[in-house]
């Protein structure tokens, strides 16, 4: 999708040809391509977070994802004692957050005690960011595509699914707020 604001042609028969591919794309939420964590160090985002205390949540991210009532917000973050900016979020507790695109020490911080441990693997691509770029391509009216709804739909009910939550992806889909 980035080299549609290059060179569209390309894209669109790299896409097609993609889409067409007999090997198939990454679909369902268990087809996660990831690096596995290196002994030495661990998960990335975990040593980050965790060791070095240089990872946190920011506004932008807190903005998004608690405007939107994305239930995946304590499977990313989680809360933090501290005497910064505080918010109350309805059905999180109080969430600390960060200033616009900085990251302070004492910020909520990615959640390295479930999803992001120094155990777990790095994701490279999923396959709810797969339904994301079909809904992008049927956009576009790439063969193979698919409907732009059904596409985008089903790369948020396969996230949920992939981080834990599918349960919640009806509501937050029909949520047109």
């Amino acid at each position: 999708m980035h080299l549609t604001k290059i060179d569209p042609a390309t894209a669109k028969t790299e896409g097609e040809k993609a889409l067409s591919a007999s090997g198939g794309l990454l679909s369902d939420a268990s087809d996660v391509a990831e690096i596995l964590a290196s002994q030495a160090n661990g998960n990335d985002y975990n040593q980050i977070t965790d060791s070095y205390g240089d990872n946190s949540m920011n506004a932008s991210i807190e903005s998004v994802m608690v405007g939107y009532k994305d239930p995946r917000l304590p499977v990313y973050f989680f809360s933090t004692p501290t005497q910064a900016i505080r918010r109350s979020i309805p059905a999180y507790g109080s969430v600390v957050i960060s200033l616009p695109n900085l990251f302070y020490s004492g910020f909520s911080k990615y959640n390295y005690k479930t999803t992001f441990t120094v155990s777990a693997p790095e994701v490279v691509m999923t396959a709810a960011e797969v339904w994301f770029l079909k809904a992008e391509a049927a956009l576009r009216g790439w063969a193979n595509a698919g409907d732009a709804q059904v596409d985008y739909e089903t790369g948020i009910t396969t996230s949920m699914q992939q981080y834990g939550v599918p349960g919640a992806s009806t509501a937050y889909i029909n949520d047109a707020t």
